[in-house]
């Protein structure tokens, strides 16, 4: 959008970010500030920074399901997965894209700054989670 805005008639943003420093500087600090064990707080840094490889994605996210839900391990990818069986998840997790961007385009990418450079008429929708 901000890029190549020649391109973009209309957007839409859901849940979006403009900035992902807080997330990658703080979360592995609060998991660890809430008492999760120390191997919990090093997956979440890696998590945040795209320190995986692409095999180990969903055990990766299995493990550190609990810091982000009330369920874990078998009980957190079964909700997830009847979360996306009912429409609650409306894209394909791709470890190579969530990786890459893990490394490379989260570092250095807050576009806070630039938000009112979008000219295309633009959505924007958030809000708490529901059940």
């Amino acid at each position: 959008m901000l890029r190549y805005p020649e391109q973009l008639s209309h957007l839409i943003l859901i849940h979006s970010a403009g900035d992902a420093f807080w997330c990658r500087e703080n979360a592995a600090d609060i998991v660890a500030m809430l008492g999760f064990s120390a191997e919990k707080v090093e997956l979440v840094g890696r998590w945040f920074t795209g320190e995986f490889e692409p095999e180990e994605m969903l055990g990766l996210f299995m493990r550190i399901g609990e810091a982000y839900s009330y369920t874990s391990g078998l009980s957190f990818l079964w909700q997830t997965a009847l979360e996306a069986i009912h429409g609650g998840w409306r894209s394909e997790l791709r470890p190579d894209a969530l990786i890459f961007a893990g490394r490379h385009l989260l570092d250095g990418w807050p576009v806070m700054n630039r938000l009112g450079e979008i000219t295309a008429p633009t959505l924007v929708m958030g809000g708490p989670r529901t059940s």
